[in-house]
């Protein structure tokens, strides 16, 4: 099969040039400081020296057991160390869920010493297979010159840097995910593993929810002592920096151009609004999943692309594709989309039987091993109600999913693609077909792919509703970067022809002014409007565990969600059971899809919602359904626009409420006795 070309990097062997790099670093450092991000180098400065210990386990949990790994199963590979870097990454990300499966399995319990064992094994495995082989790959293996060095590893360190600053001051994640994203992550911990039960933070009995982000955070919990309402926000960023690494992987792999993979670096990170924007959403658990995407791809590229069978190849395969389904379900149907395609496209390009028996072969002995791999889970979860959730999402009628307004097209840029980004992504496929370069043509059918996944409807088949289009949309930046650094990729090299080094120059300046400039948006990029818990809420937690009996109950704010399938919080009380072990009106929100401690509890808990909501605080009948259910206290959070939020000025004016607490926009008033 046909190659991608692959560039070389440059270098220069005079003094004066290999000081070149070191001066062109010196002065983005100093435009980064005069220009947007004096206060962000200020803070990282300090805090690398407070939280080093949590930094380098940070980092050696991102980079060494996907590294030992990659070096064990595709040693023969001629990438580089920066490409290494990226499928590295998605590949660390990829084996916490898998070894918390199959250690809960046989019993074991992870925690701190296991965790660190876990590093040293990486460690030690990592040294072997270089003493083993000093020279394990075959064929030229690609260089990377000093500039490329620098701008890859400059803009990851800022990436990292900019995410980390802007979330230093949050108590906990944002928006709704949020909330239970920790509290999966603490039952993990809590658990040393998997667990069916979350008590004691809610009655729910079985645990069917993708775990794979969870288990990331758990893991650096376990490493640092990082508090898990901090670990999910800090692992959630990092995982965030971690998309331009793997963005660099998986473009340099399909097109052959390391220049490509660093534009890829620079678009991901720094000029468009995803996935940066997701840390407002806490949409950490499909960002998770787009990291073990990427490396999917890569390792399938590596097992069908090859001349030979090669069992390591297709055993590393198996096990990113195994993870992507404990990470996450919908990533994993995009995820079998885009493999249909590109098998499919192997077998056209090349017709002859024993080309196609061979991929054939080799995509059935990769997928029938991952599902062996992720059998466990996926057996467990038909304990739970996913299966009738999904099932009732392919079953309705065409027409009736066709209203939905989350299965309707809307606009794509620039809430998810940058209209320049999109204006980019159409030239590199254009480039692309001109130079009929088909891999990089994927990228665009598997954007393709992606927008219709909301629609199936219009194809006449089933399945409207499962992939909703906000999912979809916000992750096109997946497949659309790839063609847009293309485009780039191809200008550099035309610059170079014109005038040698002119490409280089050109990108170094655009790629250092892109981050410079990104740096004074990303600083700011938290919206308080997705903030539900804030610092007041915090303060108000203490009060609660200090002044509260512990089987005190809460009613709290709380809105339907989900087609009025489900209720969500809308501020900080929705908080308060994982924060201070006391009971709300409000499970987290997957008691949709989990077993309750009755069979109608979830028709339980959404009809005392539905009741709150026709007789709001502070009627008649309310009061009487809070004094039936046992609800001692009512809690109104400081966060600010949610719809139908409690009165609290009726209720400070009504004599069957006392104000207990007020402080800072947050009030709690207690039920008067009778």
């Amino acid at each position: 099969m046909a190659k991608a070309t692959i560039l070389q990097g440059r270098g220069w062997s005079s003094a004066s040039t290999r000081l070149l790099p070191i001066v062109g670093g010196c002065v983005w450092l100093l435009l980064l400081y005069l220009l947007s991000g004096a206060e962000m180098l200020q803070w990282g400065g300090q805090a690398v020296l407070r939280a080093i210990l949590p930094l380098g386990a940070g980092v050696a949990l991102s980079i060494l057991p996907g590294l030992a790994l990659l070096r064990a199963l595709w040693p023969d590979d001629t990438a580089s160390w920066a490409e290494e870097l990226g499928l590295a990454w998605g590949i660390s990300v990829a084996l916490p869920p898998l070894l918390l499966q199959f250690t809960t399995l046989v019993g074991l319990r992870w925690n701190l010493w296991s965790s660190w064992a876990y590093l040293l094994v990486a460690a030690v495995m990592l040294v072997w297979l270089q003493r083993r082989d000093p020279r394990p790959r075959l064929g030229a293996r690609r260089t990377v010159g000093a500039w490329h060095a620098l701008l890859l590893m400059g803009m990851l360190v800022i990436g990292l840097l900019v995410r980390l600053y802007a979330v230093r001051d949050l108590p906990v994640g944002m928006w709704g995910d949020s909330y239970h994203h920790t509290m999966i992550a603490q039952l993990l911990v809590d658990h040393g593993g998997l667990f069916t039960s979350w008590e004691p933070y809610a009655p729910l009995t079985t645990f069917t929810y993708h775990f794979g982000f969870h288990a990331n955070a758990a893991f650096f919990h376990w490493l640092t002592g990082v508090p898990v309402t901090h670990s999910v926000v800090i692992m959630g960023q990092v995982l965030n920096a971690a998309s331009m690494a793997v963005a660099y992987a998986l473009a340099t792999r399909f097109t052959g151009n390391q220049w490509v993979g660093l534009w890829a670096v620079a678009l991901t990170g720094f000029a468009n609004r995803q996935p940066a924007y997701y840390v407002n959403w806490g949409r950490y658990t499909q960002l998770t999943g787009h990291l073990i995407l990427a490396a999917v791809l890569i390792c399938w590229w590596a097992v069908l692309e090859h001349e030979r069978w090669n069992w390591r190849r297709i055993v590393l395969a198996a096990i990113v594709t195994a993870s992507l389904m404990l990470t996450h379900y919908i990533v994993t149907i995009f995820a079998a989309l885009f493999l249909a395609v590109y098998v499919l496209v192997l077998i056209l390009r090349s017709p002859r039987r024993v080309v196609v028996l061979h991929t054939l072969g080799r995509s059935a002995a990769t997928a029938v091993l991952a599902l062996v791999l992720a059998a466990p889970w996926l057996s467990r979860t038909l304990t739970g109600f996913l299966g009738r959730n999904l099932g009732g999402q392919v079953k309705q009628p065409a027409a009736v999913a066709a209203l939905n307004s989350e299965s309707a097209l809307v606009a794509i840029a620039p809430a998810s693609l940058s209209t320049v980004l999109l204006v980019l992504t159409v030239v590199g496929l254009l480039l692309a077909l001109a130079r009929r370069d088909w891999r990089v043509a994927l990228f665009a059918v598997w954007s393709q792919l992606l927008v219709l996944s909301v629609v199936p409807h219009i194809f006449s088949l089933p399945g409207t509703g499962v992939i909703t289009q906000f999912t979809a949309y916000i992750a096109l930046y997946v497949t659309a970067v790839p063609l847009a650094a293309y485009a780039f990729g191809f200008g550099q090299r035309w610059l170079d022809a014109v005038k040698p080094r002119l490409g280089l120059w050109c990108a170094g300046c655009v790629m250092a002014g892109l981050s410079i400039w990104s740096v004074g948006w990303q600083q700011r990029i938290i919206d308080p409007t997705f903030q539900l818990f804030t610092p007041a809420d915090a303060q108000a937690m203490t009060w609660i565990k200090q002044a509260t009996p512990p089987d005190a109950r809460f009613a709290v704010n709380m809105m339907p969600a989900y087609g009025n399938t489900l209720f969500a919080g809308t501020d900080g009380g929705w908080w308060i059971t994982l924060l201070t072990g006391r009971e709300t009106t409000l499970p987290p929100i997957t008691y949709g899809s989990e077993h309750g401690p009755t069979p109608d509890y979830y028709r339980k808990v959404n009809a005392l919602g539905f009741a709150l909501r026709e007789h709001p605080l502070p009627a008649a009948e309310g009061i009487q359904l809070l004094r039936d259910n046992g609800i001692r206290y009512v809690y109104s959070g400081a966060h600010v626009g949610q719809p139908d939020p409690i009165d609290v000025g009726a209720l400070r004016a009504h004599s069957a409420f006392r104000v207990v607490y007020a402080r800072d926009g947050v009030t709690i008033f207690e039920l008067v006795q009778e």
